[in-house]
């Protein structure tokens, strides 16, 4: 079943040169420390901690973010910390390719690896690394320093190893992104369409009016097909009066003309026989009667 088509409004969310979209009621902080990769969706009430960078030297990307990734709204991005020699210091956090964090969830991860699906209300604990093509089930927490391998899934508090995902999650997964990602539109791209999609009635509660619009459509579809019959019953009466031969009439041949000649010769013939014969009659003052043979 095809994901339905999330309408967003236009003037609530940002959209970079890279095509990312980022609610303006979610919470960047440091956004110069933090790096998307493009084609990201950041939704409402997010928080991504780009401000919690290490004193002093060192790396200036607190956060970065792959292509095709998903913050639901909600989540949280902290990167990680701890106390190192007496000194209390964060450290980066880096989240792969077409990764999906749930609604609620917070992530305080040192590397999240591609094509990663994250449920609503987890918590990844600092400095967990999330191998590529993982799968974390709602509500599940993992605790600090943990490894979760690729291709597995992990569910519970805490959360265990339950089963392993097939070889083909990788495409999977990328598919999901990339089509989440293009039936995320504004409303107002909803107008402009002629062909409008099924609409999802969570943002459209009203179903008088997807009942009127579509007995709209409806109608429209019946008339144009009316249209197009009159138009072809126009052109074959057409054809018909001006192009079309009569059935009654003939074509002449070869053979029917030498006949017409011929008929036409004998014709004239017996027309002078039969003068002559009469101009004799008038002369010798008899009647003369013509054979037909």
């Amino acid at each position: 079943m095809e994901p339905p088509i999330v309408y967003y409004a236009r003037s609530e969310y940002i959209e970079t040169d890279t095509g990312n979209k980022v609610s303006r009621k979610s919470v960047i902080c440091g956004s110069q420390n933090i790096i998307l990769g493009g084609k990201t969706i950041i939704q409402t009430d997010c928080v991504i901690r780009g401000d919690l960078r290490r004193t002093g030297g060192g790396h200036a990307v607190v956060v970065a973010i792959g292509r095709y990734c998903l913050l639901a709204r909600g989540s949280i991005i902290r990167p990680p910390y701890k106390t190192y020699k007496g000194i209390f210091s964060y450290y980066p956090m880096k989240i792969g390719d077409h990764v999906t964090i749930g609604e609620g969830s917070i992530v305080e991860a040192a590397t999240i690896g591609s094509f990663v699906y994250i449920g609503k209300n987890c918590v990844i604990g600092r400095f967990a690394i999330i191998k590529d093509c993982c799968r974390i089930e709602d509500n599940t927490v993992i605790p600090p320093n943990t490894v979760v391998p690729s291709f597995s899934i992990y569910e519970g508090s805490p959360g265990v190893f339950v089963d392993e995902l097939p070889e083909c999650v990788q495409d999977l997964y990328e598919i999901k992104t990339k089509d989440y990602y293009a039936k995320f539109q504004p409303k107002d791209s909803w107008n402009d369409n002629r062909h409008r999609p099924n609409h999802n009635r969570n943002y459209y509660p009203n179903s008088n009016l997807l009942t009127e619009e579509r007995s709209t459509n409806e109608n429209s579809f019946l008339l144009n097909i009316l249209l197009m019959f009159v138009v072809i019953i126009q052109a074959l009466l057409i054809r018909r009066l001006f192009f079309d031969t009569p059935r009654h009439a003939t074509k002449a041949t070869p053979s029917t003309a030498a006949s017409s000649s011929s008929s036409a010769s004998s014709l004239s013939t017996t027309i002078e026989v039969a003068s002559s014969s009469r101009a004799r009659t008038v002369n010798n003052k008899a009647l003369i009667t013509l054979s037909p043979y």
